[in-house]
């Protein structure tokens, strides 16, 4: 993503760094979206309002975060929506100090943070709603020990798609709720 361009002129022990920041350290991550900001002001033809947008992603539609503690109304909409991808994206990955989440787990905490007025509530309510309530690439267990991957996401109370590799190690791919077979999320794509 071109708004992370930022994170660059962060230092890389920082970046690295297993275990807890320092408030120097966490001071100097949350510059990102400035550096970012600076880097794409300086292109030849910046897009339209991305130096402006940019800064904008880490904000917090209550007003709590960073840069500037802007609230809702005065974050650029284009912003919101890309704050609540990269909220769900950033849970996915694994970092350095944890491993990533399982997706549908990522998606009901960024949910979440859009009830608590963290995110847009309306942005994180699309995002569910595209992503479907289990996305693709969670992985499942059902309780006879089988592994398998979602290939086609769930919305409301449809069955998922499952793929996952049979004994003779053929790639099936099957209606999860045709097999009868009960499961449990394991973990994310990776």
């Amino acid at each position: 993503f071109l708004f992370n361009i930022g994170i660059s002129r962060v230092d890389k022990a920082i970046l690295q760094k297993s275990g807890k920041l320092t408030h120097e350290e966490l001071l100097t991550i949350r510059k990102y979206s400035l550096y970012s900001s600076n880097i794409i002001k300086s292109f030849t033809e910046p897009p339209k309002y991305l130096d402006r947008i940019i800064p904008q992603i880490t904000e917090a539609c209550d007003g709590s975060s960073f840069p500037r503690g802007f609230t809702r109304f005065q974050i650029h909409p284009f912003a919101r929506i890309i704050s609540a991808a990269n909220t769900y994206c950033a849970m996915i990955a694994k970092r350095s100090y944890r491993d990533a989440k399982i997706p549908a787990m990522a998606l009901e905490e960024t949910l979440h943070f859009g009830q608590k007025n963290v995110l847009d509530i309306r942005v994180t309510q699309a995002l569910y709603t595209v992503l479907g309530k289990i996305p693709i690439g969670s992985w499942i267990e059902t309780q006879t020990g089988e592994r398998a991957q979602i290939v086609i996401p769930v919305y409301g109370n449809e069955s998922p798609k499952i793929q996952y590799l049979s004994v003779k190690k053929e790639l099936i791919t099957e209606d999860l709720e045709t097999t009868q077979k009960e499961f449990r999320l394991v973990s994310s794509l990776s």
